[in-house]
């Protein structure tokens, strides 16, 4: 399932692939969000381990995608952003009902069917097909 993070880490990457010519700083992306810099540095770091974009530190530093947009799916966005997995949360039954103690695994197995079908839509969308939709003002 799609969360917080995802949402503001495609928002850094569509910034990103718009403004491709121009390093951003963690600070400008922040305020153009509305977030906070420690955050968007947190994110940032989960993004380059996954490959997507390069920092370069210091005063001329900046962030950049390191891959051209339309090779960059939101499935890749997704699976850095969201480095924890998303299941269903589901508590142990401590009861004798075999409908209750089934319970768990039946949650567990539809997560696992809903989180590969969503894999499977976010890998068909790449990031230049959003960057198309960015609507400048006249």
């Amino acid at each position: 399932m799609l969360d917080s993070h995802f949402d503001t880490t495609l928002k850094i990457m569509i910034n990103l692939a718009v403004k491709k010519q121009e390093e951003q700083s963690s600070e400008s992306l922040a305020k153009s969000l509305g977030t906070n810099p420690a955050f968007v540095r947190k994110i940032m770091a989960k993004l380059s381990r996954a490959g997507l974009i390069q920092t370069k530190r210091g005063q001329a530093g900046g962030v950049s995608l390191l891959k051209n947009p339309k090779d960059i799916s939101l499935r890749d966005i997704y699976l850095a952003a969201n480095d924890r997995g998303s299941t269903i949360e589901t508590k142990k039954t401590k009861s004798d009902c075999n409908v209750s103690c089934s319970a768990q695994n039946i949650l567990l197995k539809l997560s696992s069917r809903l989180e590969s079908a969503h894999l499977l839509i976010l890998s068909r969308i790449k990031l230049s097909h959003l960057t198309k939709d960015i609507q400048y003002e006249k």
